[in-house]
């Protein structure tokens, strides 16, 4: 923006110089031109006056009498009544100007006048307007200078809160700068910001509600559990423990949706190896998967390290898994690969996949056609806090892919806090 500022009004500037500059010279050189002639024609006059009065007291023109007006450069020759031709001074070299002056009777006087010294000013007039143009060209790309930083600082300042929006800094807002059109905008993306920061404090403010509320009878039905483990017989208390244990995923799952509606993420993000959370978390998913009377086949590499956070990349999967054992039918597959510097976890089925009128919009809150439309959105959501992606590879059968840049495990990667 100040780029095209600057380049406009020197542009302008430099119109104007041009305009005015040039016809300033030309007139410049044509007056000087003229003075020149004119202070010929009075020397010429000068000239045939003395020879007039000679003539007429039947005296003769010789070039003492010239020689006192052949100076500077001039040369004089002077044709009397009976023909005779008197000249004074060498003939003036290169371009000169001549003036004629008819004295009668067949009585003539020539002037001839050097054009160095006419030429010379002229070139001082033309030096003078040029200087004075470059004067204020300069002038012009001080004044351009100052204008455009004045116009373009509140649009930076304009831009850079519109970045602090897009950054999740909803308390940022943009100042005034007393020009009415810029004004007008900072004043509509201020009350855009305000409306937008209470709808997030409201959202995140549920969610508290909502994890608190929900916190209160899983601790209950914990502490039910844990009684039924003290009194039960072996098959119940196995149960129990294991219903102990979904509880505390639930809790876990709470406190982790609720960080990720404050902080932005799930967890902090650092060196995980994917490999073996899939393969830890692999159990639980084919329990799922049995329990929905379908198969569950896992395959990784040894080990796939990457920059995420374990919670968040848990639960991502948890909901691509939950997503295929809804909607989808055959065996689950998971796959983890590495595919250069990423690691990529892949979850397909044998179901009739995505319709095609919801494969751009499936990653979008809201969007299902038998559900709450809030999973994959979640889950994009928690993948995109640790810098990596959720896609559709093929939508028929469905095949949802994760993507988190590698790290070398070697390397101590310190936690990376979101706020």
């Amino acid at each position: 923006m100040r780029r095209r500022l600057l380049v406009a009004l020197i542009a302008v500037a430099a119109g104007t110089v041009i305009v005015l500059g040039v016809p300033l010279a030309i007139l410049g050189r044509v007056a000087v031109r003229d003075d020149a002639e004119e202070q010929a024609d009075r020397q010429a006059d000068a000239i045939g006056f003395a020879v007039v009065s000679r003539l007429a007291d039947g005296g003769t023109v010789d070039a003492a009498l010239l020689a006192p007006f052949a100076t500077g450069g001039r040369s004089i020759t002077v044709t009397d009544r009976q023909g005779r031709v008197t000249s004074a001074g060498p003939p003036p070299g290169g371009n000169s100007i001549v003036t004629d002056i008819d004295l009668g009777d067949g009585a003539s006087v020539e002037l001839r006048t050097s054009d160095d010294e006419t030429e010379r000013r002229q070139l001082v007039v033309v030096g003078v307007v040029a200087g004075l143009a470059a004067i204020a060209m300069a002038g012009a790309a001080v004044v351009a200078v100052v204008v455009a930083r004045r116009l373009n600082r509140p649009l930076d300042e304009l831009a850079a809160t519109a970045r602090r929006l897009g950054d999740g800094d909803f308390t940022a807002r943009a100042s005034m700068s007393g020009l009415v059109d810029v004004d007008a905008a900072a004043s509509t993306l201020n009350q855009g910001a305000g409306r937008i920061e209470q709808m997030v404090n409201r959202e995140r403010q549920f969610a508290s509600n909502a994890s608190h509320q929900l916190r209160t009878p899983l601790t209950a039905l914990r502490l039910r559990l844990e009684e039924m483990t003290d009194i039960g017989d072996d098959d119940v208390r196995t149960e129990a423990e294991a219903a102990i244990a979904q509880a505390d995923r639930l809790d876990a799952t709470i406190s982790e949706l609720l960080r990720l509606a404050r902080e932005g993420a799930a967890g902090p993000t650092t060196a995980t190896d994917i490999a073996a959370l899939v393969r830890t978390e692999s159990p639980r998913w084919r329990a799922q998967a049995v329990g929905a009377g379908r198969d569950l086949a896992v395959r990784t590499p040894e080990t796939a390290w990457a920059l995420a956070s374990p919670a968040g990349a848990a639960h991502a999967i948890d909901v691509l898994i939950d997503n295929a054992l809804h909607h989808g039918a055959g065996p689950v597959v998971i796959d983890v690969e590495h595919h250069g510097s990423t690691i990529a976890i892949d979850v397909a089925d044998e179901g009739p996949g995505i319709p095609s009128d919801q494969e751009r919009a499936v990653f979008q809150r809201g969007v299902s056609h038998d559900g709450s439309g809030l999973g994959l959105s979640i889950a994009t959501n928690l993948v995109a806090a640790d810098g990596g992606r959720v896609t559709l590879v093929t939508p028929r059968p469905a095949r949802f892919r994760i993507t988190y840049r590698s790290s070398d495990p070697s390397r101590e990667v310190p936690p990376t806090h979101h706020g």
